[in-house]
């Protein structure tokens, strides 16, 4: 109950308030976005020792009993707080309503995106599930859940569930999964997702028909149930001597042939359809810093009005200190600036509560001020935990364990703190570094029992294999609501 007075007091008298608390059960405010740290000894801070007189009127008045400690407040700060909703608000575990997508113009802020690594194939090795493939070669950390999948959508694979029957995947090949899935976002409220396009495979004829028929379904998807959809380049492993011939002619193909950008569901901000491009200026891989000038001028000041983008830069955390994951060249700096949405990659940057809070405090809130000194856009990456033991092999099983929703909603909790008005989730079905979101194997029983796979009860906790798109709809539904307010 005092939960839910916390949260009307914000959603009434909305940036008037900064709250903390001191309760016997701590655990159920840790990741609350209401709750900001304050100390005890700080001379500005007004203690109030919470009761709830209501209670000497119960059966006499017509109260439910979330207006306890709303009265108490009220008449305490002479306030007018009414309840917003009859429940209280416990954040990892809460599931919220349906959030209505707008219409097919401009993005607005306050949405949440879910990055679709759909067309990425689970492989054993260099063979597909289907041709015969060895458990020692499994290169993915999860399993999807394909028990909603009717029979023709289903791939048999040579591996077995431990009830003896044979574990079965899907392939984003086939148009119909893909409308499964759209119509998992829109069940669940989800506005849309990026459709990665990796640049090194551009060269492959056969990967490049496959990726295509791929864009073609989520296309197709997106419009029938009310979706947006924006590609995302992810440049990692590509030569930087041909990145940018490659870049360029596959957007020009892409918006000439394919004609993405003509569908009333391809996103759009500020005017121009959106374009991301992962993975420049990271410090593990080639600087190919003269490619990233000519491809951000080729997409943001193209003559031809058809090629331009509203641009993404999908860039290391450290963009801003050029530290750690960023490269260390000054020159840098202009690069990473000259982007219109910056979107700082997190995955794997801390593991706990600590370390969100430690990433939060000092380099989140600083890139904040940067991106409106500069006037462009923020969008922070949020992430349910991390796994790649089978790609990689000496990596432990469940690196970054999820907790229950736990480390992704402090991830979420602390984005909305900090004021930020859009959130992009990774990833929608990426199962071979286990950040997974959407339907996934919820115990051992549902996925092989051999090599081990990270299943949604690994942490101990019985969870349905929706749970993280139920977290995705709370979190579109906060950001919603911070909108409005």
């Amino acid at each position: 109950m005092l939960t839910a007075a916390v949260r009307d007091l914000h959603l009434c008298y909305p940036g008037q308030f900064k709250t903390d608390v001191r309760t016997s059960c701590p655990e159920l405010w840790e990741n609350n976005p209401y709750i900001t740290p304050i100390s005890e000894n700080d001379a500005k801070v007004e203690q109030i020792d919470c009761s709830y007189p209501l209670i000497n009127h119960a059966n006499e008045r017509p109260y439910h009993c979330l207006h306890g400690f709303i009265e108490f407040l009220n008449e305490h700060l002479k306030l007018a707080i009414k309840p917003t909703r009859f429940k209280g608000d416990n954040p990892p575990f809460a599931t919220g309503e349906v959030m209505a997508l707008p219409g097919p113009g401009d993005h607005r802020p306050g949405h949440s995106f879910l990055d679709r690594g759909v067309g990425r194939q689970i492989r054993f090795d260099d063979q597909m599930v289907e041709a015969g493939a060895i458990v020692s070669t499994l290169s993915v950390d999860m399993w999807p859940d394909v028990s909603e999948l009717r029979p023709e959508e289903r791939c048999a694979t040579p591996l077995t569930l431990p009830d003896g029957h044979r574990a079965e995947l899907y392939s984003a090949y086939n148009p119909a999964t893909v409308q499964r899935h759209f119509q998992w976002m829109e069940e669940y409220g989800l506005p849309g997702v990026f459709l990665q396009r990796f640049t090194g495979s551009l060269g492959n004829p056969a990967n490049l028909g496959f990726r295509d028929a791929v864009a073609r379904n989520v296309q197709a998807a997106a419009e029938s149930h009310g979706r947006v959809f924006a590609i995302m380049y992810d440049t990692s492993g590509h030569p930087p001597e041909s990145l940018v011939e490659d870049v360029e002619r596959d957007w020009k193909y892409l918006v000439d042939t394919l004609r993405v950008t003509e569908s009333p569901r391809y996103l759009h901000h500020r005017g121009r359809p959106v374009l991301a491009i992962w993975g420049f200026g990271f410090s593990d891989r080639p600087s190919a810093l003269e490619q990233a000038v000519e491809l951000i001028d080729f997409f943001k000041n193209n003559p031809d009005p058809r090629y331009r983008v509203t641009l993404m830069g999908g860039v290391p955390a450290r963009w801003r200190t050029l530290t750690r994951d960023a490269q260390r060249d000054q020159k840098w700096a202009s690069v990473y600036r000259s982007f219109d949405i910056v979107s700082p990659w997190t995955v794997g940057r801390f593991k706990d509560a600590r370390g969100i809070d430690r990433f939060y405090g000092t380099e989140v809130a600083a890139d904040l001020v940067e991106t409106r000194r500069l006037g462009i856009d923020y969008l922070p990456v949020v992430f349910p935990g991390f796994s790649w033991h089978n790609l990689k092999g000496a990596a432990p099983v469940n690196a970054i364990p999820r907790r229950g929703g736990r480390f992704y909603w402090r991830q979420v909790a602390r984005a909305l703190r900090a004021g930020n008005t859009m959130i992009y989730a990774a990833m929608f079905d990426e199962v071979d570094e286990s950040t997974a979101m959407f339907k996934i194997a919820p115990s051992r029983r549902e996925a092989p029992g051999d090599p081990p796979l990270v299943t949604l009860d690994a942490d101990g906790e019985a969870l349905p294999s929706d749970w993280y798109l139920r977290l995705a709809r709370e979190t579109q539904n906060r950001l919603t609501r911070s909108r409005v307010r």
